[in-house]
């Protein structure tokens, strides 16, 4: 078991490890802190702003684990491609900030702890929720970005290409995922069996989680979010 006087000690090469994109204004660290009382270290993560000043602050991301391999695979995921830094505090938990959602799915909940579970609807906040505080509009702007780099990263890992255009119509057995009022009418997003992804915008086909069968053209595809996005009309 790591003890946090053998960890200082140790002649471990993380240079592989750790290494990444520097994240522009951002740097994430694994602190090794030990608590009262206990003779094991806990390895713990946090986001610390490159420039400080009064609206950016170090923000808590989690316990890792008391091994020192798991804490890096963790921390790790939640940050993807950018850089980890190790720096040894002497408890763990002294930076921690409490600034939490006051309303919404996630009330009480604070930016790290809502992006460690649900970065999707971190990067929906950011783009969607007004909040009075500076200090958590600021966090949710930074932990926005990196959510939409995590999403788009796990959406082109999975995309699939691009439907070739339609030159008569198809059957299809689709499932209608969600739907959306335009000013040109109801979009609708739709999958099939294979988890190609459709939209068509018209006269609602109908509600969310229905299974239709339509005849129908791909006449073009575009990219949102990493996924690819095939247009069809039913003319």
């Amino acid at each position: 078991m790591t003890t946090l006087s053998n960890f200082k000690d140790s002649n471990i090469d993380l240079t592989e490890v750790l290494k990444g994109e520097v994240h522009e204004t951002r740097r994430f660290l694994i602190t090794a802190g030990q608590s009262e009382g206990s003779k094991d270290v806990m390895f713990v993560m946090y986001s610390v702003p490159r420039v400080f000043n009064k609206y950016t602050k170090d923000t808590y991301l989690g316990n890792l684990a008391i091994d020192l391999d798991e804490a890096i695979l963790k921390a790790r995921k939640k940050i993807g491609r950018y850089q980890i830094e190790i720096e040894i505090d002497e408890l763990c938990g002294s930076r921690r900030q409490s600034n939490t959602f006051p309303f919404g799915k996630y009330s009480g909940k604070t930016a790290a702890e809502v992006f460690d579970i649900d970065p999707k609807y971190l990067f929906w906040a950011y783009n969607n929720m007004n909040i009075n505080s500076k200090l958590l509009s600021e966090e949710l702007r930074e932990y926005g970005e990196l959510s939409k780099i995590l999403i788009l990263e796990e959406n082109e890992k999975n995309t699939n290409p691009a439907l070739p255009i339609d030159g008569v119509k198809v059957e299809r057995k689709l499932t209608i995922v969600s739907n959306w009022e335009t000013e040109w009418g109801t979009a609708q997003r739709l999958i099939d069996s294979e988890n190609n992804i459709f939209q068509y915008t018209g006269k609602q086909l109908g509600n969310k989680g229905d299974e239709i069968i339509i005849s129908c053209k791909v006449n073009k595809s575009w990219t949102s979010m990493g996924k690819v996005i095939n247009k069809i009309n039913l003319r």
